[in-house]
C-alpha cells in the first residue's frame, strides 16, 4: 500500500461519462471469466489477471467444480428469487409510541431503584443498512438525585448486508470504557429482543456529525487533515489496549499466525451463502488470499469498519468512532488498509504515507508493507461480499431497502480494484 499510486476520493453519483464506460467495461471483462480459468487457478496456474482475458470455451453451469464450489443447482436463478415482503422500515406513529413504552420498560426493568423513569424526545435518527437508529434522553430520580442520560438506540435491522450479533460489539464498547479511545459508552443491551422486538442495545449519545461528504470536501482542507491524523491517533489508541488484560478474549485467542486465514475463511462463508451466481473471479481471489495469507505482527482489536464516515465529529475534533458491528480480533494493517479505499478514501486530505507516519507516531503497530498489501486486496473482496450479502437480502425479499437493491452492481468495481492492486509476480493462487 505505501508508495502505491495515489487513488483519490471517488464519488458515485458523480462519475462522469467515462467511468461509466469503465464500468462496462469491467463487467464486460469479468463476465468472459472461464471455469477453466478459476480451476488452474486454484491449482496455482496462470495469473488471476489472465482470467479476464481469456475466451468463454464452456458454461459456469455446466461444470460440477463450480456447482461444487458456488453451491448453483439452478441455471435459472431468477426463479430462485421471492417476491419483496413489505419493507421494514423504521416505526411510526402508533408503533413508535408502543416502541416508547416498551423501551420505558425495559429500562425500569434495568434500573429498579429509579423514580419516575421516563422516555424524551424519542425520534428516528439517520441510521446505517445494519441496525436502525433512535435518539432519546432517559430521565429519573434515585436517592433524591436526578438523573438524565442522553442515548441512542440501536436496534437490529430485519435484515441488511450483515446479520451480526449484537452482543460481542456490546461487550467490546464496555471494555473500552476508561481507555483513550473514542467511543460512546455502553448502557444496557436487549441481547435477543424480548423486551423491544428485536435484539437492540443503548448506548451514550455524542454530539457532532459523520457526514462523508463534508470529510471529502476539498474546501474544509486544513480540517479534514486534522480529522483523518485524529483517526490515525484513534487507530493507535484501539491497537494498543491489552485485549487480554480486559477480557476480550470472547473474541476468540487467535494466534498471529491464524488471524489473516480466520478473516479469508469468514468472508469466504458469507460469499458461498449468499451469492447468486458464480463468481470465478471472486472465488478466486480467495484461494489468492489464502495462499498469501501474512502473518500479525500484532494481534490487537481490529474495529472492522475504520473509515471516514463512521465517526462523529465537531469541528477538527474526532468525537467517537461509530458502527463496531465488524470488531474482532486481528491485524492492525486490516484497519488502516480499509481507512483508504476507494469509496471513502480520504488521500486528498491527507495521503497514506502521513497518515501512516501519525500512527506509528501515536503509538501504533510497525504495519510492514506486505501486509498492508495483502489487507488491501482483502479489502476489495471484503466489500464485494458485504454488497453481495445486501443485494442478496433485497433479491430474495427480506427487505425492500432501496439502498441495497443495486449493490450487486458494486461487485466487479471491487473485483477489478482487486486485480489493479494485484503485484505483479505474485498473481497464481
Amino acid at each position: 500500500m505505501c508508495g502505491a499510486p495515489s487513488r483519490g476520493p471517488q464519488n458515485r453519483d458523480a462519475r462522469g461519462a467515462s467511468e461509466v464506460r469503465r464500468s462496462d467495461e469491467i463487467q464486460d471483462r469479468l463476465c468472459r471469466t472461464t471455469v477453466k480459468g478459476v480451476r488452474e487457478c486454484a491449482k496455482g496456474g496462470p495469473s488471476l489477471a489472465a482470467l479476464v482475458s481469456a475466451p468463454k470455451k464452456e458454461s459456469w453451469l455446466e461444470c460440477d467444480h463450480v456447482r461444487g464450489r458456488c453451491g448453483v443447482t439452478d441455471p435459472d436463478m431468477r426463479g430462485k428469487l421471492s417476491e419483496p415482503n413489505e419493507d421494514h422500515g423504521p416505526l411510526r406513529g402508533d408503533d413508535q409510541a408502543a416502541l416508547e413504552a416498551c423501551l420505558e420498560q425495559f429500562l425500569k426493568r434495568e434500573l429498579p431503584l429509579a423514580q419516575g423513569l421516563r422516555i424524551v424526545a424519542l425520534a428516528p435518527l439517520e441510521g446505517g443498512n445494519a441496525r436502525e437508529a433512535w435518539s432519546f434522553d432517559v430521565v429519573w430520580r434515585e436517592a433524591d438525585t436526578s438523573h438524565r442520560k442522553r442515548c441512542v438506540l440501536l436496534q437490529k435491522a430485519p435484515a441488511g448486508q450483515l446479520d451480526r450479533d449484537l452482543g460481542p460489539e456490546f461487550r467490546v464498547l464496555e471494555t473500552l470504557e476508561g481507555t483513550d479511545v473514542p467511543a460512546p459508552r455502553a448502557y444496557w443491551i436487549d441481547v435477543d429482543g424480548r423486551a423491544l422486538g428485536r435484539p437492540a442495545f443503548v448506548l451514550e449519545r455524542v454530539g457532532g456529525s459523520a457526514e462523508l461528504r463534508s470529510l471529502l470536501d476539498p474546501a474544509r482542507g486544513s480540517i479534514n487533515r486534522a480529522l483523518a491524523r485524529a483517526l490515525a491517533a484513534a487507530a493507535a489508541a484501539l491497537h494498543q489496549v491489552d485485549w487480554r488484560a480486559r477480557g476480550v478474549d470472547f473474541l476468540g485467542e487467535p494466534s498471529a499466525d491464524e488471524v489473516a486465514r480466520a478473516q479469508v475463511d469468514e468472508w469466504e462463508a458469507l460469499f458461498l451463502r449468499h451469492r447468486m451466481e458464480p463468481l470465478p473471479v471472486l472465488a478466486a481471489a480467495f484461494c489468492w488470499l489464502r495462499e498469501n495469507a501474512p502473518r500479525a505482527e500484532r494481534v490487537a482489536i481490529v474495529h472492522g469498519d475504520l473509515r471516514f464516515g463512521n465517526f462523529l465529529y465537531e469541528g477538527d475534533q474526532l468525537r467517537a468512532l461509530l458502527d463496531w458491528e465488524m470488531v474482532h480480533l486481528g491485524d492492525p494493517c486490516e484497519d488502516l488498509a480499509w481507512a483508504y479505499r476507494s469509496l471513502w478514501n480520504p488521500e486528498a486530505q491527507l495521503p497514506f504515507d502521513a497518515f501512516l507516519a501519525h500512527y506509528r507516531a501515536s503509538g501504533g503497530a510497525s504495519a510492514p508493507a506486505e501486509n498492508l498489501l495483502f489487507y488491501r486486496l482483502f479489502g476489495e473482496v471484503k466489500h464485494a461480499v458485504i454488497s453481495l450479502c445486501g443485494a442478496h437480502a433485497f433479491a430474495t425479499g427480506q427487505t425492500r431497502n432501496l439502498r441495497l437493491a443495486d449493490r450487486m452492481s458494486w461487485v466487479p468495481e471491487c473485483l477489478a480494484h482487486f486485480l489493479d492492486w494485484l503485484p505483479p509476480g505474485r498473481e497464481t493462487a
